[in-house]
């Protein structure tokens, strides 16, 4: 249809509304509420405009466009109702930014006379400079505030991980409770009280933790003033650049946009156009954790070797010369690599060369591969078969050990979008999680019929779609599921869609699966290596049995005791691909120089090899060796070689062990490193080594978070702190251990628990 504004012809598509074909035309209209991914809400009044035959001043965010429509959007009459309006809102919103008489000034003349410069004026709001509200002043002309002012004078809320809350910024749009519930189908905002009192937050004064908020950070870019304020950037300005990459924390690697400042990666953000995989939404890890882990000050930037009384500080040259007189003379399977499913495509090839060809050893590991679980080969080999289409052409969605509370929400989305439109969802696992309230049905873990389980379930239904998640690779029975699953798919009864837990899980399968050693944590213990060199954090407590140690990472680990330190870059410092859910190479981009003296990973060990004499490792760039090294797919992998499983009957509980133990290690973790021990809000999400417990439980044993309770099981008792969820089922313990775990006899394992 066309139809005209302000003397300008526009066109629109049926059902538009008037702000919609405005924008589309490049005409402002002021808004405040108005939100491109929201419903229209029509709160702020700001976008009124007159509409020839419409009575009155018509909201434009609400107001459908028609064909032949005349609209005006600035007359005096509709300025001098938006400056009434917008004084009005400002009556209970600290307002000197937008009416400071110095306010040009102060822009201008922002350093002092010294000899070296210091930042003065007023900064009083994270969002300066920045700010919807100031936009919106200026467009309107507003010059004074002709109401008497009030203060709400209400404190900041701090207490949540990630980000600040001051509500005495708060306007009242309506925009994050629209996101959480619309968009993001949580529900954990909402509007409470009424009149003057009237707030924003989750009800009942709970914390944002204990109403199952997420930290997806929506309600944060959707936030036209700085009410919602992101701690670790929250004076830091607005960026230099943003550039577009993948994110590191989870096999969706979702796209994702790094804020860059000052050549350091300060945020990321969704991307601004609400497209590809993610559809412009992040999990708490995308949001908040990258930059937090770029920035840290356990970063490893400086070369190390180790001399008498500890290690001291060198060049990169004295390092690698360090390493090639350490590494002579070991030769074979008395040289070890290991490696982090964290890395690039590039690094992973020339660290499995340099293995074979350099060390002539065929030692490739991974701890991290080993904490997975001995189902982790079937696993990889259902992976293979990642169809993300299927996600929009199911009638039925099973998601078995997938929790969807912290990771993997777009997956999340597309199921609940899914049920809206009628789909059917049912989930198996040990926890609830958001996706909880959509399901049909919630089961526990099927144990000992699993293909039965499965296949009533799916009962009739032509085709449905099975979710596996990384839930499942530590039950005694991963196997047995994952082979009823596979029989499934084989019959055309199912499809799957499996979740890899590490950034390119898959990249690494597929270039270095079937050469894998099964049991990595023999190799640190056995003592019959002569040289170690690892490219992950090792789960251990102090430096394993080996001669020589060499560590190259992006994070210190001073209880390995290394010989040699190599600093290596972290995620967004170099350029690199790794492979999608679907085995698809996608590049993750450089955004800011490396910290220190770090290299590529890549670069590293071509400098150790060419001072080693192999010349077959010149490479210059990410580009030469992308393209000697074969093209990885998941369609391509070789499951890795199942490791040692261990035997248990199925658990049940009993009178003498009332609770059922779920167990599994920390994959929340970056190149070996638990996220949490670098990320301290992540740790307040999913603390490990933290028993979870439902609250009722906890009160019945007389315990409160971070209180200490004996586990007992038949052959073992185990000391852990506590930690009151809501979300775990009354008599399920759920725990989350990195490192070794306790020896329970079994997973799930039926226990005891009592106070200590």
């Amino acid at each position: 249809m066309k139809f005209m504004i302000d003397n300008k012809t526009v066109e629109a598509r049926d059902g538009a509304t008037i702000l919609d074909a405005a924008l589309l035309s490049g005409i402002k209209i002021p808004s405040l509420c108005a939100h491109p991914e929201l419903t229209p809400f029509g709160g702020c009044r700001l976008c009124i405009v007159e509409v020839e035959g419409m009575r009155g001043f018509p909201t434009a965010c609400t107001t459908q466009a028609a064909e032949g429509m005349t609209v005006r959007t600035v007359t005096p009459e509709i300025q001098q109702l938006r400056r009434d309006i917008l004084q009005l809102i400002l009556s209970e919103h600290p307002a000197s930014c937008l009416l400071c008489e110095e306010a040009q000034a102060c822009a201008s003349f922002q350093t002092t006379i010294r000899k070296s410069g210091a930042t003065t004026g007023c900064r009083t709001c994270p969002n300066d400079l920045g700010c919807e509200i100031q936009d919106v002043a200026k467009s309107v002309g507003l010059t004074g505030i002709g109401y008497p002012i009030y203060y709400r004078n209400l404190p900041v809320e701090k207490s949540d991980p990630f980000y600040d809350r001051d509500y005495n910024l708060c306007i009242l749009c309506g925009r994050c409770v629209r996101m959480c519930q619309e968009v993001r189908r949580n529900g954990t905002l909402a509007f409470k009280r009424r009149g003057r009192q009237t707030m924003i937050g989750p009800a009942f004064e709970r914390a944002h933790l204990e109403a199952g908020c997420e930290f997806c950070g929506a309600c944060l870019s959707v936030c036209p003033t700085g009410a919602l304020a992101e701690k670790g950037r929250k004076w830091a300005g607005e960026q230099d650049a943003k550039v577009a990459s993948r994110c590191p924390h989870c096999g969706l690697a979702c796209e994702i946009q790094v804020l860059v400042k000052k050549d350091k990666i300060v945020g990321t953000l969704p991307p601004d156009a609400p497209g590809g995989f993610s559809g412009g939404t992040l999990c708490v890890k995308g949001r908040f954790c990258v930059a937090e882990l770029s920035g840290h000050p356990d970063r490893l930037t400086a070369p190390g070797v180790r001399v008498e009384g500890g290690m001291k500080d060198s060049s990169l040259d004295e390092a690698v010369q360090r390493a090639v007189k350490m590494l002579q003379g070991v030769e074979g399977d008395a040289f070890a690599m290991f490696l982090s499913p964290d890395l690039s495509l590039e690094d992973l090839w020339v660290a499995g060369r340099f293995c074979r060809e350099v060390m002539k050893s065929s030692m490739l590991a991974s701890s991290a591969l080993e904490a997975l679980g001995p189902g982790l080969g079937l696993f990889l080999d259902l992976a293979k078969h990642n169809d993300l289409a299927d996600l929009g052409k199911s009638n039925l969605f099973v998601a078995i050990g997938a929790d969807f509370s912290y990771a993997f929400s777009p997956v999340a989305l597309r199921i609940q979008d899914a049920v809206r439109k009628g789909a059917r969802y049912v989930r198996v696992g040990a926890a609830e999680d958001p996706t909880t309230k959509a399901a049909a049905a919630s089961l526990p873990f099927p144990a000992g019929n699993e293909a039965a389980v499965l296949d009533k379930i799916l009962g009739s239904e032509p085709k449905a779609l099975l979710i596996l998640g990384p839930d499942l690779l530590s039950l005694d029975r991963a196997a047995e599921i994952f082979q009823a699953v596979h029989r499934l798919k084989q019959s055309g009864k199912a499809s799957v869609l499996a979740l890899p837990p590490h950034h390119n899980l898959l990249g690494l399968a597929a270039l270095w699966g079937n050469q894998m050693v099964p049991d990595a944590s023999r190799l640190l213990r056995d003592g019959k290596l002569q040289a170690l060199h690892t490219l992950e954090t090792l789960p251990v407590k102090s430096r394993p049995s080996v001669g020589t140690l060499i560590y190259q990472n992006a994070f210190a680990a001073a209880h390995l005791e290394p010989d040699i330190l190599l600093p290596a870059v972290g995620w967004g410092e170099s350029p690199g691909t790794v492979l999608t859910l679907e085995g698809k190479p996608v590049p993750v981009a450089k955004a800011a120089e490396p910290r220190g003296a770090a290299q590529p990973d890549w670069k590293i060990l071509c400098m150790i090899a060419t001072a080693m004499g192999h010349p077959g490792f010149r490479y210059q760039s990410v580009e030469e060796i992308r393209r000697e090294m074969p093209q990885p797919s998941a369609s391509a992998s070789i499951p890795l070689r199942p490791g040692p499983r261990r035997s248990a009957s199925l658990q049940v509980p009993s009178e003498a062990h009332p609770f059922l133990l779920h167990h599994r290690p920390s994959y929340e973790t970056y190149r070996g490193l638990p996220l949490g021990s670098v990320v301290s809000g992540f740790a307040d999400l999913l603390p490990a080594g933290h028993l979870r417990i439902n609250p009722k439980d906890a009160a019945r044993l007389g315990v409160r978070g971070g209180d200490v309770v004996c586990v007992q099981a038949d052959g073992l008792t185990a000391e852990f702190p506590v930690q009151p969820a809501a979300r775990i089922p009354s008599r399920t313990l759920w725990l989350i251990h990195s490192g070794n775990p306790a020896q329970f006899p079994a997973n799930p394992c039926a226990v005891n628990v009592r106070r200590r």
